[in-house]
């Protein structure tokens, strides 16, 4: 890695001595079964209380940082992968050790227990008559199971959603399905052991998200052997085709459960860090990644990461779902809390980024007071003793637009018309300003005799979505989801609705630990948003279940609401040439009206224009988008704009375009040998040759496609300069992994692109088991 300082600022923090937060048996059970899946910790920090809002910033040292294309996968060609094995799950941890989280929750479940300053608080529930505007549910879709295919074997599922222009993509541990926005399955359960090219025992905690912006698929997973996040960026707006594999090193620690998020152009990914044995927490450590390299599938990509904070835990990204160069994170949990035993809390503090790697970074605060919060009680279920896992009050879910913000976890309260504490939804809505962060809504979402829990937030136009789960001691764990319009009053959801109903108990231990949601990209009436939560219809371990489903929209059906989308939504020209995208103007909800496109273009350059035809029309009908160069167009990245307007309403859409020098002749790629045979626990090596044609002088991206499961391969170099008429070479490597390496026969392909250039190769390789 290149190193030199670099300038980061941010709100100085009190730091607290004491114990921290551990799990015990963490490196030990790895160490004696690889196949254990190691689960996350959940250790809280309390917030330090303010009156008032406030932002500052002081200069701290940012570490830069490189790091390179480890590989590709082409998710077409994944196969299913059935289970081998029953993986153990470790439970949660409080920062105070086990003694004291378990201490916290029998608190918290016993007769007459009221959470600290409860009078204090809002609680919110549904309407007893339920409002014209409630949720209503399309599309229910069977998510990935915890059986097989699924490779896992293990519990909870973290569960996550996300939604593209033409297909939801839900992740699990461990295992990927995807499904067309009319409910046709795309791809079948996959194993993310094939999607991430690791093995299944070492990863934990996946995460993907669709980037309107970019118009691009991000996933996440950690691999815990290797002290990394491995993260994937699709080439396209489809999910089934090819990713491009990359990932950041936490070298001598543990990386637990990253979290991630997209802005205009950052992509960040924030973990809780533990030394390797997972005994001792170290701080909350974050990468700020440079979006655009990402976008582009470059061999080298810039970030910017923080010296792990331990005056602070779960600090989550946001989901950013309109145009913004500040990036924010909300977190629950700083300072008093380490030594909480009920981890009690009653400040939200705001973190936001400004930069772009390898330039500058700048990092500020902004804290405002809010209800107590502290943990609440595990989840009461029918007939059985055996309570369901509803872990702490640390942040679940953020999301930002249009400087609204906000942020979901689980809570203690005490329901209306109840006299029982129980585990409900904490809702907090900030109003952003640069780095300033301000309280606009705060309340607790419950029902009497019921708890609810893992929240997940998503938001369109003014509107929020909320996936959680359920039960009680008549109602079985099941997938739930709520919501509101803008115009709904301050602190209340409306009624919520059942995704998928439970049929038996929970009795792993483990539940969650975490619910998905998703904002359709394409939004209409009946389909604004896409959730995702587990539910339960067996009690086998790791036979749980998860649902997806389709949710409309939130506001009043006589309100007309457009949305504006572009596809493709990027993409690279030669000067001199042109491209387009399709611009779809959709009705969302009320009577159609007319509604006037235009156009802009940043930064303006010579040449360079974009049009639009038609011009105008009713929702829902598309226009064309044409976008032209000129040769005196200058070399660079721009953003076009496509606004739709009707009256006071206007909503946008960007399409990226880079501006690239024509390319001059050609090259070839060629391997040698193109036929390798190795063991399972061996490596073996080949040399990848580009050669100049016709004049070609340029750089050549490198990239392996799908490799057979349990085998690893790397380029080096993974890009190769080329002189006109010259060559260059990268050396190949493949490394097995002893029993997680399958053996037979495959083919391999290597992948050469340089601008629009693009040709392959093939390797034949054999992997033997001695």
């Amino acid at each position: 890695m290149n190193t030199h300082n670099n300038t980061l600022t941010t709100t100085p923090m009190i730091r607290y001595s004491g114990t921290v937060k551990s799990e015990t048996e963490y490196g030990t059970v790895f160490m004696k079964n690889s196949r254990v899946l190691l689960i996350l910790f959940a250790s809280i920090l309390l917030l330090i209380p303010t009156a008032s809002p406030r932002a500052a910033a002081v200069s701290i040292t940012l570490t830069p940082g490189t790091t390179s294309l480890i590989g590709t996968v082409d998710v077409s060609t994944l196969p299913q992968t059935d289970q081998s094995s029953v993986n153990m799950n470790q439970a949660p941890l409080h920062s105070q050790g086990l003694q004291a989280f378990d201490q916290a929750k029998a608190q918290a479940a016993q007769t007459g227990y009221v959470p600290a300053d409860e009078a204090a608080k809002t609680v919110a529930t549904p309407p007893s008559t339920p409002s014209p505007l409630t949720t209503t549910v399309g599309l229910i879709l069977e998510g990935a199971p915890g059986g097989s295919p699924n490779p896992c074997g293990c519990s909870p599922p973290d569960v996550i959603v996300g939604a593209g222009p033409n297909h939801v993509f839900e992740m699990v541990n461990l295992a990927g399905i995807i499904y067309t926005k009319a409910g046709a399955v795309a791809k079948a359960t996959f194993g993310l052991d094939t999607f991430f090219n690791l093995p299944a025992s070492s990863m934990s905690d996946p995460q993907v998200s669709y980037d309107s912006s970019s118009g691009r698929w991000f996933a996440s997973i950690i691999d815990i052997p290797n002290s990394r996040v491995v993260f994937a960026v699709s080439t396209s707006n489809d999910p089934t085709g090819t990713f491009n594999l990359y990932s950041v090193s936490d070298s001598g620690r543990l990386p637990d459960q990253p979290v991630t998020g997209t802005n205009d152009d950052k992509y960040v990914i924030s973990v809780n860090d533990f030394n390797t044995a997972g005994t001792s927490f170290i701080g909350v450590h974050y990468w700020v990644l440079n979006k655009s390299e990402l976008v582009a599938g470059a061999s080298t990509i810039h970030f910017a990461t923080n010296t792990p904070d331990s005056n602070m835990f779960s600090l989550h990204p946001a989901e950013h779902l309109s145009s913004s160069t500040t990036f924010y994170m909300v977190t629950d949990c700083t300072g008093t809390c380490i030594p909480s035993p009920t981890s009690q809390t009653n400040t939200e503090t705001v973190v936001s980024l400004t930069g772009v790697p390898p330039a500058t970074v700048t990092v500020s605060s902004s804290s405002f007071s809010i209800a107590t919060s502290v943990i609440g009680p595990n989840a009461a279920q029918p007939g059985t003793g055996t309570t369901l896992a509803t872990n702490d009050n640390r942040v679940e879910s953020v999301v930002w637009e249009s400087n609204s913000l906000w942020a979901s976890w689980n809570d203690a309260c005490i329901p209306s018309g109840d006299s029982a504490t129980r585990t409900c939804l904490r809702l907090v809505q900030a109003t952003t300003s640069g780095a300033t962060a301000t309280k606009a809504q705060d309340f607790d979402f419950s029902a009497s005799g019921q708890y609810y829990f893992y929240p997940a937030v998503s938001s369109y136009q003014g509107q929020l979505v909320v996936s959680f789960g359920r039960s009680s001691s008549s109602i079985f764990p099941s997938a739930m989801a709520t919501g509101r319009a803008s115009s709904d009053p301050l602190n209340t959801l409306q009624s919520a609705a059942v995704i998928r109903a439970g049929t038996t108990a929970d009795t792993s231990g483990r539940y969650g630990d975490y619910f998905g949601a998703a904002t359709d990209p394409t939004p209409t009436s009946s389909s604004t948003f896409w959730v995702a939560g587990e539910y339960r219809k067996s009690t086998t371990f790791q036979n749980w279940n998860t649902v997806i489903g389709q949710i409309a929209s939130f506001s009043a059906p006589g309100t007309f609401d457009y949305s504006v989308s572009l596809n493709p939504t990027s993409g690279s020209v030669a000067q001199g040439s042109g491209t387009t995208s399709t611009v779809t103007v959709s009705l969302v909800s009320g009577t159609t009206q007319s509604v006037s496109l235009s156009t802009s273009i940043s930064p303006s350059a010579a040449g360079l224009t974009a049009t639009v035809n038609p011009t105008s029309g009713t929702p829902t009908y598309t226009s064309t988008l044409t976008i032209s160069t000129t040769t005196s167009t200058p070399t660079g990245t721009y953003s076009i704009t496509v606004t739709g307007t009707s009256g006071t309403l206007s909503h946008s859409a960007i399409y990226t375009l880079a501006v690239t020098a024509p390319v001059t002749g050609d090259f070839s790629i060629s391997a040698s040998p193109s036929s390798l045979t190795m063991n399972r626990f061996g490596s073996a090596s080949t040399t990848i040759t580009i050669t100049s044609l016709g004049g070609f002088s340029g750089t050549v991206t490198l990239s392996t496609g799908a490799l057979p499961a349990g085998l690893t391969a790397s380029l080096n170099p993974t890009s190769v300069t080329v002189t006109s008429g010259g060559s260059g070479t990268s050396t190949l490597t493949f490394n097995g992994h002893g029993g997680m390496t399958v053996t037979g026969t495959f083919t391999v392909t290597v992948t050469g692109t340089s601008g629009s250039l693009t040709h392959s190769t093939t390797i034949t390789l054999t992997i033997t088991k001695h």
